[in-house]
C-alpha cells in the first residue's frame, strides 16, 4: 500500500472515529465534545445530486464538527444511540467511504440509512472535494419520523443552529 493511500486511510478513520465518539458520549450520558477541527481551511467543491456543486471558501470538514455535533443532537431526542457503522476505501487521489447510520428509537423502531461520500485530496492531503450520494427516501423518512420532514433546507438548517452544540465554540463549516 502507498503512503497516499495509507494516510487517506487514516483520515477517513479519524473522521468516523470522530462521529463515533460524539455517539459514545450522547449513549454514556456524557456531553459530547468537538475533538478536533478537520476542516483545513483549504477552499474545496462540495457536491450533491440535488443541490450540485458548491465551493465552500473555508474548506470542508470530514470528521467532527460543531455543526455535525447539533445535527446528531436532533437525531439523538428520538434515537439516542444513532450512530455510524463504516466501510472505507481508501486510494491514490482520496477515499470513499459507505456509511450506515444506525440506531433503534424510543419507540422501539430501528433505522438504517445509507449514504456513500467521495473525498478528493490535492497533494497536501487537503480535502478539496467532497461528494455525498443517498437515498433520499430513506433520510426523507427518518426526518418525517424526527418531525422535520416538511421543513425546507433552509428550516432545517435554522433547527441544526438552535441546538446547543459543544459550547467549545470554533467554526461551523461541516460537508454535511
Amino acid at each position: 500500500m502507498t503512503d497516499r493511500i495509507e494516510r487517506h486511510r487514516q483520515m477517513a478513520e479519524a473522521g468516523i472515529n470522530e462521529h463515533r465518539a460524539l455517539t459514545a458520549a450522547n449513549v454514556a450520558g456524557r456531553r459530547p465534545v468537538i475533538a478536533r477541527a478537520s476542516t483545513t481551511g483549504v477552499p474545496a467543491t462540495y457536491f450533491t445530486p440535488q443541490g450540485g456543486e458548491q465551493l465552500r471558501a473555508d474548506g470542508i470538514s470530514w470528521g467532527g464538527s460543531e455543526k455535525t455535533l447539533k445535527e446528531l443532537q436532533i437525531f439523538w431526542k428520538r434515537i439516542p444511540d444513532f450512530g455510524i457503522e463504516a466501510r472505507i476505501y481508501p486510494s491514490e487521489t482520496g477515499w470513499a467511504q459507505a456509511l450506515n447510520w444506525i440506531g433503534t428509537a424510543d419507540d422501539g423502531t430501528h433505522w438504517d440509512v445509507q449514504e456513500v461520500d467521495i473525498f478528493t485530496t490535492d497533494e497536501a492531503f487537503n480535502v478539496i472535494r467532497m461528494e455525498i450520494y443517498s437515498d433520499l427516501r430513506q433520510w426523507k423518512d427518518l426526518l418525517t419520523f424526527l418531525g422535520c420532514g416538511d421543513m425546507t433546507g433552509a428550516a432545517y438548517y435554522e433547527l441544526i443552529q438552535s441546538q446547543p452544540g459543544s459550547g467549545a465554540g470554533g467554526p461551523d463549516t461541516d460537508g454535511g
